[in-house]
């Protein structure tokens, strides 16, 4: 088992996004299923489509250890094989948000390389991410086939970068725009939503949306990408004011861009799931 942790962390180190349930052996503490405890990886426990907490979602340790978000876990077709509600159900939702977080942010990464080289095009391709399921239940593989379509830039985009590089220079505040597991992360858990009367020992940073992508393409403004890009400890220099007036800028992305984005989200993706037997 010890294996599967250290090779979580060597995936991490290279860039990728270990996603895996966070296990169906709650409601007592210190219920997490072994991987679900790697500091590399996401861990995801479940409700149910009502947004409860289910009983049997994993818990960690009060202080100690915690799923990272929870979502909902229940199951999108009816099999008597199945159990209706399982965090094996709640983890391919988030999987499939953090792959477009983590879109979002290479397109923005290639904005920022673009207009530091002095190369701004008006044009940027967007990519397609595979996303692949590993589950003992599931040997079933989809392939989607799309057409990758082409987003507009604006000069109001260059505007929007520029005025937060020169908040960066102007602060000295140490940053890192290349969207690594650890940023992506940062980003999902600030797009949770915070569970009432649920300790973070048992739900995490709260509940995600399987499109909570949508939220982050449709309203990214500068505060919330700076804490994401920069280390906390960094960020805390930052004068309040200073992130209020820069807050005042539109987001990144119009509304006729985030419709070209999210309809390429919707088709766009190929998705690869495998069995894995043990």
């Amino acid at each position: 088992m010890e294996v599967f942790r250290i090779r979580t962390g060597w995936v991490d180190e290279r860039g990728a996004l270990v996603v895996v349930a966070a296990g169906n052996d709650g409601p007592t503490a210190d219920s997490l299923q072994f991987l679900a405890r790697s500091p590399h990886a996401i861990s995801v426990g479940a409700t149910d489509e009502k947004q409860e907490l289910l009983d049997t979602s994993s818990r960690g340790v009060p202080g100690e250890s915690r799923p990272t978000v929870v979502a909902n876990g229940q199951i999108d077709w009816l099999d008597p094989k199945c159990a209706p509600y399982a965090t094996s159900w709640a983890a391919p939702r988030v999987s499939t948000c953090v792959a477009w977080l983590k879109l979002l942010m290479m397109l923005i990464a290639q904005d920022v390389t673009m207009l530091a080289g002095g190369s701004w095009s008006g044009v940027q391709r967007l990519g397609v991410p595979r996303i692949a399921f590993c589950d003992t239940g599931n040997n079933d593989t989809e392939v989607r086939h799309y057409i990758v379509p082409q987003l507009t830039r604006s000069r109001r985009q260059a505007d929007w970068y520029q005025t937060v590089g020169l908040l960066l220079n102007e602060y000295r505040l140490t940053y890192n725009i290349y969207n690594t597991p650890a940023q992506v992360t940062r980003a999902l858990i600030s797009l949770a939503q915070p569970m009432r009367g649920r300790e973070r020992y048992e739900v995490g940073a709260g509940f995600v949306y399987s499109d909570a992508y949508v939220q982050f393409a449709r309203n990214l403004r500068p505060a919330f990408w700076l804490k994401i890009i920069c280390e906390p400890e960094d960020l805390s220099r930052l004068p309040q004011l200073r992130l209020d007036d820069i807050d005042s800028l539109r987001p990144l992305w119009d509304d006729e861009q985030a419709e070209v984005l999210l309809a390429h989200f919707d088709r766009g993706h190929l998705v690869t799931s495998m069995k894995v037997v043990s």
